[in-house]
């Protein structure tokens, strides 16, 4: 729940605090959606995965900007890097879940299709970590910094409300 305690939830529920919150996870997913894209994993499931959850952001939140263009999201990443980032996010599914119950529990009126899907595809997603944590030739320290740099690219938009300018997420 780091993230979500960045953004505030830590003091209750809030549309304000919810809003911050998708346009984060809007804009880390939408940097990285080349990265998704070229992964070469089965089916192209974590690209499909991610796909369906900018879906569901976009229905929350329809402000959002439309998916990027090549040129406009981050060019693709190692692979290492990009299990890395996908960890953050599919790690978020916990949040994702005491979010909705902070809402519920407020009977606050909010939409969540972007929440119940991130919730209803935990499984799935951590099974393909898994798979990937397994991988012969994962760099243990670039999937870290893939993962640094999901946070810090999600508590940076936090802060100051937009998309962030990527710079430090190229290779090394």
């Amino acid at each position: 729940m780091a993230v979500e305690n960045a953004i505030g939830f830590k003091n209750g529920f809030n549309t304000e605090r919810l809003t911050n919150f998708y346009r984060a996870l809007w804009d880390c997913r939408t940097t990285f959606h080349n990265s998704f894209e070229a992964l070469n994993d089965p089916d192209g499931r974590i690209s499909k995965i991610n796909n369906s959850l900018l879906t569901a952001l976009k229905l929350d939140l329809p402000s959002l900007d439309e998916l990027p263009s090549h040129s406009k999201a981050t060019p693709p990443l190692d692979k290492s890097h990009t299990v890395g980032v996908f960890y953050v996010l599919a790690g978020s599914a916990m949040g994702a879940r005491v979010i909705r119950n902070m809402a519920l529990a407020q009977n606050a009126a909010f939409k969540s299709n972007y929440l119940d899907q991130l919730i209803a595809t935990a499984g799935e997603q951590m099974k393909l970590l898994q798979k990937y944590f397994n991988t012969v030739g994962i760099d243990e320290d670039r999937l870290i910094c893939g993962a640094k740099d999901a946070f810090d690219l999600i508590l940076n938009s936090t802060k100051i409300g937009g998309q962030t300018e990527y710079r430090r997420f190229q290779e090394t």
